[in-house]
């Protein structure tokens, strides 16, 4: 987890996916941050595995990996990047500010998780 207060959190996350500084998330900027964590996802799946087959059985394991790989084809990255967009961008401007990346976290916040995650992968 990420030191500090909650507001530090958003913004310390916000400014990470931000990449040009221009306070304003455009749609690349959410898709290169998202393959990113779809990478790392893969590999802790890979990496898992031998567990998962215990636990999850065979085919459980296998249906968690094809899963997973599957959100690692551009294709269906980037229509998941458009249905992100659409929902996090309330005013239609063609990209996500502070505000609503805060709002938008708010609603969801398993999203927080994620992007702490990809952050501290990063490092």
């Amino acid at each position: 987890m990420f030191k500090g207060t909650p507001q530090e959190q958003y913004e310390a996350i916000f400014r990470w996916r931000d990449q040009d500084g221009d306070g304003k998330i455009t749609k690349e900027e959410l898709y290169h941050s998202l393959k990113h964590t779809m990478k790392a996802a893969q590999k802790m799946i890979d990496c898992s595995m031998p567990h998962l087959m215990q636990t999850k059985g065979v085919d459980g394991a296998k249906k968690l990996k094809t899963l997973v790989d599957s959100w690692n084809e551009e294709t269906k990255l980037r229509e998941f990047v458009e249905q992100l967009c659409a929902t996090a961008d309330q005013d239609s401007g063609g990209t996500i500010t502070f505000q609503e990346f805060q709002a938008f976290v708010d609603k969801t916040p398993g999203w927080m998780d994620v992007f702490q995650q990809v952050q501290q992968a990063k490092k």
